[in-house]
């Protein structure tokens, strides 16, 4: 009876470090001739180290069951998903969408995929990013660019998890695998036990859709169906006006389905606007009482909206804060990839954009585009700085003025291809509708997201 609770013990142990029944044999053999060659040569380590190498293989594997703390595979999945958060947007910029994270664990929990589509900058990423490392704190979270995925990417990740230092020397084990052996660790814990945030998945090359088409396979097979052990969520961009219509495309394109319906079981959905009015006044609480309470009289001055607290005679009288001076300028700041940079720019500067001072309303848009050119060359480091900064200084110039919108091919491709490669002018393009610095519809027309943004570049090539 004492060897049988040892042995269970043991592969307890082996489990929970991923190694799993079929491997539990050899690992066992290992471990009893490394004792015996020990005990013959008086260099018995009996070290949990030594346990690590002799059974799991390494010495420093990590233990994967999602209740240990300390130096576990779930701290490890932790760290990486809040390093690649870092790099979307800092804690002081970060507005915490309560009610739509709300929403993304409700589906989370109903469904093996999830999709996250809206248009460019409405914090699509940040809010999946965000979601998986409040979630990192019960189960294994992971986060990638759709153009950084490939085959192997859950299973290298899952060895980085596993261990510290051998990582990279460990076979790298399909997704389905990788699911079964956290399961494997996990069996009584709370489903799902994974979750996978891929982002970007319109920027995603046909080879990489490919290979994610791999994963929903994964995902969607997953024995049992249901609690499912590994949930994906998957964030893009409109490619039709109608955010339905978008979804159907997707789930015909991931699948092959001809009829998207037949897997509406599969996947949940979440339509991602800009900031509603409620999600704008908690973020504003930021910013100073002065400002805050232009803001706020300007959203009460937009929705017609008499105050809840003053009586007929104070609404006749002159308010304490006057509102905004351009009303278009709210509806720019419900933007979240603008608010942070707002956010930046300290109470005096912000208070001119609020006066609508010209000056001030290129900071803004000077910040609003480093920001832009940050990320472009991040994702495309072998692109020419300059000549991304030249490409749209060019589009700004020839934007027709007093028109609202411009032309693909006269007013964006026509300018930016010599300061750029012809590919890279049609690439810019779509990643400045990615980010929501411009809005392009089916056809071949586009306009400025934000008008001010247009003017600031129309300036630069004035040498104003």
């Amino acid at each position: 009876m004492p060897a049988i609770h040892w042995l269970d013990g043991l592969r307890r142990y082996a489990s929970e470090r991923g190694l799993p029944p079929e491997e539990f044999e050899a690992g066992l053999n290992r471990l009893v001739g490394a004792a015996v060659r020990g005990t013959i040569l008086n260099q018995l380590e009996l070290s949990r180290r030594w346990l690590n190498k002799t059974l799991i293989g390494f010495p420093d594997a990590r233990p994967l069951s999602l209740r240990v703390t300390g130096d576990s595979g779930r701290e490890a999945a932790r760290h990486q998903a809040e390093n690649w958060y870092a790099n979307l947007v800092t804690a002081a910029r970060t507005v915490i969408r309560r009610d739509l994270m709300d929403e993304v664990a409700r589906q989370a929990s109903q469904f093996p995929i999830v999709l996250l589509l809206g248009d460019g900058g409405c914090g699509k990423s940040v809010l999946a990013g965000r979601f998986v490392c409040e979630e990192a704190a019960r189960r294994f979270v992971g986060s990638v660019s759709a153009r950084d995925y490939h085959r192997h990417w859950l299973g290298e990740v899952f060895n980085e998890w596993r261990s510290g230092a051998h990582g990279d020397d460990l076979a790298v084990l399909p997704a389905k695998e990788v699911i079964r052996r956290v399961r494997l660790a996990n069996d009584v814990e709370e489903r799902p036990l994974l979750i996978v945030n891929v982002d970007g998945l319109d920027e995603a090359s046909d080879e990489h859709r490919q290979e994610l088409r791999r994963l929903l396979d994964a995902c969607h097979t997953q024995q049992p169906p249901s609690p499912n052990g590994l949930v994906l969520l998957l964030t893009a961009r409109l490619i039709e006006p109608n955010p339905e219509r978008t979804r159907d495309h997707l789930i015909r394109f991931l699948t092959s389905a001809h009829y998207p319906e037949e897997l509406a079981q599969l996947f949940g959905f979440m339509y991602v606007r800009d900031f509603s009015e409620d999600e704008l006044q908690t973020a504003i609480a930021d910013i100073p009482r002065p400002l805050r309470g232009r803001m706020q009289e300007s959203f009460r001055f937009l929705s017609w909206q008499p105050s809840k607290t003053e009586t007929l005679g104070d609404e006749l009288r002159p308010e304490p804060f006057r509102p905004v001076a351009d009303p278009a300028l709210v509806e720019s700041l419900r933007h979240p990839a603008l608010w942070g940079e707002f956010l930046d720019l300290g109470p005096e500067i912000q208070g001119m954009v609020l006066d609508d001072q010209r000056e001030a309303m290129h900071e803004l848009a000077r910040r609003f585009l480093d920001r832009f050119f940050r990320k472009v060359l991040l994702r495309r480091p072998t692109w020419p700085d300059q000549g991304v900064r030249e490409a749209l200084t060019c589009i700004g110039r020839v934007f027709p003025r007093g028109e609202p919108r411009g032309s693909r091919s006269q007013h964006w491709l026509a300018p930016a291809t010599g300061p750029l490669r012809a590919q890279e002018a049609r690439d810019l393009f779509h990643e400045a509708v990615s980010y929501g610095m411009i809005m392009a519809d089916e056809r071949e027309w586009w306009r400025w997201r934000h008008n001010f943004v247009g003017e600031y570049l129309r300036t630069q090539e004035e040498g104003i």
